[in-house]
């Protein structure tokens, strides 16, 4: 499942820098961190996976922003 959710990430990935007006960057890019989101939250995952990973630092970013935004709640 893991694998599912890193490839169609990377397609979103392609989608967003392709789309063409705000709108459909906008969607893209909250299509990319729901599903960058649900990849982090696998309970398969296996860190050394992450390692090699092309999404590693989008999905850094994404979980800081979830923790920052725990944090502020």
């Amino acid at each position: 499942m893991i694998d599912w959710y890193r490839e169609r990430a990377e397609q979103e990935r392609s989608m967003v820098r392709l789309a063409q007006g705000r709108n459909a960057q906008s969607s893209h890019q909250t299509m990319l961190r729901l599903l960058i989101g649900q990849c982090a939250a696998q309970p398969e995952l296996d860190r050394t996976i992450c390692s090699n990973c092309a999404l590693r630092g989008l999905c850094r970013r994404v979980r800081a922003q979830a923790f920052l935004g725990r944090l502020a709640a």
